[in-house]
């Protein structure tokens, strides 16, 4: 039902490298905060042993 309404609606060609603009810097951002987790090697993933 959404895919038939999102299929007859045109966009303006001008919307088009608003889309491309923001989905590049979506996945850049999604991409640096992935490396920065997994990559890290002071940043802390687990919960320390020790709190009371």
């Amino acid at each position: 039902m959404i895919m038939s309404r999102l299929q007859n609606r045109k966009l303006p060609r001008e919307v088009y490298p608003l889309v491309a603009i923001v989905s590049a810097g979506v996945i850049g951002g999604a991409y640096a905060s992935l490396r920065k987790l997994f990559t890290d090697p002071s940043l802390r993933r687990r919960r320390s042993q020790n709190l009371a």
